[in-house]
């Protein structure tokens, strides 16, 4: 077995594992949701999975097409994934919009609080969609 292939099987079950530990987890908050805001497990959860952050908070502005302050974005997606969001730090938050904006998603329109809204062209592809 080549270098390639081992590299394809070490990343297949590696996914494999991690997907199996956030489903683990994903029950545990379920039947333990009042303990969702407390330890450092869920936090590894959520920053285990690349792309966890990015892809609840794109979510959840397909679902809140109005301007949104990083606040607005904590409370927003707890609507859109309860368990996964809970180890979404809002450092996380904060750095996921910043991203966005510098890929051109989002834009900043305001500060103190910072506040954001998706370009223009992207709230008019929501609607038809």
């Amino acid at each position: 077995m080549d270098k390639n292939q081992r590299k394809e099987e070490f990343n297949r079950h590696k996914k494999r594992i991690e997907d199996e530990y956030v489903k683990s987890y994903e029950a545990l908050y379920r039947l333990y949701p009042e303990f969702s805001s407390y330890g450092s497990s869920v936090d590894k959860v959520a920053k285990m999975g690349r792309g966890i952050a990015p892809k609840i908070i794109t979510k959840a502005m397909a679902s809140h097409p109005e301007s949104f302050t990083l606040d607005n974005m904590a409370e927003w997606i707890k609507e859109v994934d309860p368990v996964s969001s809970a180890g979404i730090s809002r450092v996380d938050i904060s750095n996921t919009l910043w991203r966005l904006t510098k890929r051109g998603k989002i834009e900043k329109i305001g500060s103190n609080p910072a506040t954001y809204r998706k370009y223009k062209k992207d709230l008019s592809e929501d609607k038809k969609g």
